[in-house]
C-alpha cells in the first residue's frame, strides 16, 4: 500500500474494516484524537497501533431486560406444557409395574 486505507467491507453485518499504512493510519489516528474525549484519555497517541469504533446502544440494557423476560416466559410455558406429559408417563409406568 502506498499511503492508502484498503476497505474491507461486509453488508451482511453491517461490518467495515479498514485497514491502512502507516501515513493513512496516522492521519485517522489524528482526526480520532482530536476529539476531547479521547485526548483526555490517550496520553501517548504514537502507540496506538489499532482503533475500534462502534455504535453505542442506549436501549440495549432495556432489550436484554425484555429478552430475558420473554425467555422466563418461554421457560413457564414449557414446564405447564410438560408437567402433564411427564405425570402422564409417570402413571402409565406404575400401571406397568
Amino acid at each position: 500500500m502506498t499511503n492508502d486505507i484498503e476497505v474491507h467491507y461486509k453488508p451482511g453485518g453491517n461490518y467495515l474494516v479498514l485497514t491502512c499504512d502507516e501515513a493513512a493510519f496516522v492521519r485517522l489516528r489524528n482526526w480520532v484524537i482530536a476529539e476531547p474525549a479521547v485526548a483526555e484519555v490517550v496520553t501517548d497517541a504514537n502507540s496506538l497501533s489499532h482503533i475500534e469504533v462502534s455504535v453505542s446502544c442506549p436501549g440495549r440494557r432495556q432489550t436484554l431486560v425484555l429478552d430475558r423476560l420473554a425467555l422466563l416466559g418461554c421457560a413457564l410455558v414449557a414446564i405447564i406444557v410438560l408437567l402433564p406429559f411427564v405425570i402422564g408417563v409417570a402413571t402409565m409406568v406404575g400401571w406397568i409395574r
